[in-house]
């Protein structure tokens, strides 16, 4: 299965409790009940703050302890295939946010606020009174954060022992150890910010009231104090962003399904096989299979290579048949456009392949396949040689394959003898020397058997034409050294 990405930083659940709505926690009502026509006091601040420092946790230190947080909505309880087609939908983090193929989540929120020194106003030439206060953390300006470490909880019946739970635990130890660097991150990041406020700064304002400069004052503050919450959060994702880019915060591989197979199913590329069905991977090529092609098209089919019916069960239906490399042994007819005039008992020589693949994905390809020429002007029957192929998907349904080519390649090279002097052509696209398109399985429905214990697949196509394969370990029973004609 795809991989899973742990987290990404959630900002805006962040900025929840911000300094702005601490304010209004603590002065809102006198802000509401500012003088609505006065003029707007005059204010002087400290210089501005210098930019972020570029801070993150050392890569060389241990990832911080995380406390994960309980949530129903991260509780899968079915077995390990569907825990990890539940990580899929991604985790939940305490704000109800979930996002696709995550799972696990860090949440850091900030609580910021003034405390206000006591100070004494003075009355300045326009009647209004000014006031100076200098501030500093943690005697009067307030930075702490809270963060909440959310990850997908397995709680399957019965619960997984042995070798399984052995699987689950490191599975959490590394979605733990991932989230726990993210929070240590966030810890220097937290840090950087208290100790910029350390400084003592100094603030001046005038109002018309003393009542207005304990409104003025906290704004004052309050907008730098933003300000800086706001860079801390983007250093936060500077650091989230660099850790994931490397191999210790890449995305998880899923939990480890083959450690938590029944004794009735096997385990096969992150999920069991069930029902008896096996691992492709495990099946040899003396089964008919052609292991090198199913090695990376892992896919639970039946003991002999069938795929399953569509109930999943291995019984012998019209609809099941070998995935794997044939070889044909037999044609009847021709595909579409192909310029070959092939009877009952006449065939050819040379090779065509198909491999089905268990991703319902196949190739057709064919090289050295001889066929005679007609030239009326040759001193006799010349040769001609097909190479090439096609691939894509199929679908089955009952006993109809149904092929839908995707991509093609063909040449044709003829060869014949005019006045005791051999001539050749190409190669070239057949279609530029006998009228002919395409000379591969065309697309269209296929009715299909499968007999011999799997070792013999037969299609009769939508033109007619039949074909008959073996198992790729029966090479020897190819048909070889017969003939066809073809006319110019």
């Amino acid at each position: 299965m795809d991989g899973y990405r742990f987290d990404e930083l959630a900002r805006a659940l962040g900025r929840v409790r911000s300094r702005r709505q601490m304010l209004k926690a603590v002065a809102g009502a006198m802000v509401a009940a500012a003088i609505g026509g006065a003029a707007r006091p005059a204010t002087a601040g400290p210089p501005p703050l210098p930019p972020f420092p570029n801070v993150c946790s050392s890569p060389k230190s241990p990832p911080a302890p995380v406390t994960i947080t309980p949530l129903s909505a991260n509780v899968v309880t079915g077995d390990c295939t569907a825990f990890n087609a539940f990580a899929t939908k991604g985790v939940a983090d305490t704000d109800g946010n979930r996002v696709a193929n995550q799972v696990g989540a860090t949440v850091p929120s900030f609580t910021v606020g003034v405390t206000l020194p006591s100070f004494t106003s003075t009355p300045n030439k326009k009647g209004q009174f000014c006031a100076t206060v200098t501030v500093s953390y943690p005697a009067t300006i307030h930075i702490s954060m809270t963060q909440s470490v959310t990850m997908l909880q397995w709680q399957p019946t019965p619960p997984p022992t042995g070798a399984c739970l052995d699987a689950w635990n490191n599975w959490q130890q590394q979605v733990k150890a991932h989230e726990g660097r993210h929070v240590a991150d966030n810890l220097a990041v937290l840090h950087a910010l208290q100790q910029r406020w350390k400084t003592p700064r100094t603030y001046s304002a005038c109002a018309n009231t003393d009542n207005d400069l304990t409104i003025e004052l906290p704004e004052m503050i309050g907008k730098d104090l933003d300000a800086d919450v706001e860079a801390a959060q983007n250093q936060m994702d500077i650091c989230s962003n660099a850790f994931h880019k490397t191999p210790a915060g890449g995305p998880s591989a899923g939990l480890d399904c083959s450690k938590c197979c029944k004794e009735n199913k096997s385990s096969c590329s992150g999920k069991c096989c069930e029902n008896g069905l096996v691992c492709s991977t495990d099946i040899t090529a003396t089964a008919g299979i052609d292991a090198l092609v199913l090695a990376s098209n892992a896919e639970c089919v039946c003991p002999n290579g069938q795929l399953p019916a569509p109930d999943g069960s291995c019984q012998a239906t019209a609809g099941s048949c070998p995935v794997g490399t044939w070889h044909v042994a037999q044609l009847r007819g021709a595909p579409s456009g192909v310029p070959i005039n092939i009877g009952n008992g006449v065939s050819w020589k040379g090779s065509l392949t198909l491999s089905i693949h268990a991703d319902q994905t196949y190739a057709f390809a064919y090289n050295g396949f001889e066929i005679d020429v007609n030239e009326p002007q040759a001193s006799g029957p010349g040769t001609g040689t097909f190479a090439g192929g096609s691939n894509g998907t199929y679908t089955i349904k009952g006993n109809i394959l149904t092929v839908s080519v995707q991509n093609t390649s063909e040449s044709l090279t003829i060869s014949v003898t005019v006045s005791g002097q051999t001539i050749t052509v190409g190669p070239n696209s057949p279609s530029a020397l006998v009228g002919t398109e395409s000379f591969f399985m065309p697309s269209g429905a296929y009715t299909f058997a499968c007999n011999g214990g799997g070792q013999t697949l037969t299609l009769q196509g939508p033109t007619g034409a039949s074909y008959v394969f073996q198992a790729v370990s029966n090479q020897h029973a190819m048909a070889r050294d017969q003939r066809g004609d073809v006319d110019r």
